[in-house]
């Protein structure tokens, strides 16, 4: 069910249970409980104490603020908050309200293309664009190796719908891809897990369908100009696939990897 999307995703990413058919665990004895109670919080508000200190107060005249600047500066989760909030804007075709006699709800036509349940949208699109903002900028802390890359927004999005706007949920099931299902190979710079997938679907073109191949071999055209963001945003992003299929993928893709 919908609403147990987000949890299921949790329970199969952390607790790598039986019925999958294959164990996980490299060594049995080590034990994973899962989420940690109160760290999303944390690295939510070590973000927010980042973005106003490191990006906003830098200008300030006040002495304590720019000692809490500095302390707080990395330049690399400078660059990925700024590049966050201008996909934040990008993301905005998947966020944008319509204005009704109730309240402003996500535009149904838009991003789920006629299979919109509006008993299931639980927030406002500009709730629910700062709920994307607190994620995308703990992830980014959490994540060293990855910080941010272009793309993870339409990811974080489908699991915030997945989880009923419940942050914390989202968060972690975007640390699991990440950490879990191996997805930092995709995401972090060097994209060389990209490469390979890209690689690997060429492959499967010229087993599958050699005159396709063919064809886009002598039009010069790469698989990688129109595939990459189907592997980096694992086809959230809704120009392929509307939401029900989207969404089945990432159920696919959270069960049987890669």
């Amino acid at each position: 069910p919908n609403e147990l999307r987000a949890a299921f995703y949790i329970h199969v990413i952390y607790d790598q249970p039986a019925w999958l058919g294959r164990s996980r665990r490299k060594n049995k004895s080590v034990v994973y409980h899962g989420p940690i109670p109160g760290v999303y919080q944390d690295f939510s508000s070590h973000a927010a104490e980042f973005a106003k200190t490191a990006l906003l107060d830098q200008s300030s005249s006040n002495g304590k603020d720019r000692n809490a600047a500095r302390m707080y500066h990395d330049e690399d989760l400078a660059t990925s908050f700024k590049i966050i909030e201008a996909d934040l804007e990008r993301t905005r075709p998947a966020l944008l309200f319509s204005r009704s006699s109730d309240n402003d709800i996500i535009n149904e036509s838009f991003i789920h293309g006629g299979d919109f349940d509006k008993d299931d949208m639980i927030v406002t699109a500009e709730e629910m664009k700062e709920s994307l903002r607190r994620v995308l900028r703990a992830f980014a802390v959490r994540s060293n190796r990855v910080k941010y890359c272009q793309g993870m927004n339409f990811v974080a999005l489908a699991l915030l719908e997945a989880a009923k706007g419940n942050e914390e949920k989202a968060f972690w099931v975007l640390c699991g891809l990440s950490e879990k299902l191996s997805m930092v190979g995709v995401w972090s710079p060097g994209l060389h897990r990209l490469e390979f997938a890209i690689f690997a679907l060429e492959r499967m073109l010229w087993d599958h369908d050699s005159r396709l191949a063919q064809h886009f071999e002598l039009c010069d055209v790469r698989i990688g100009m129109f595939a990459s963001k189907w592997f980096i945003t694992i086809f959230q992003c809704h120009d392929t696939f509307g939401k029900t299929a989207a969404s089945r993928i990432m159920d696919i893709f959270i069960c049987e990897r890669w």
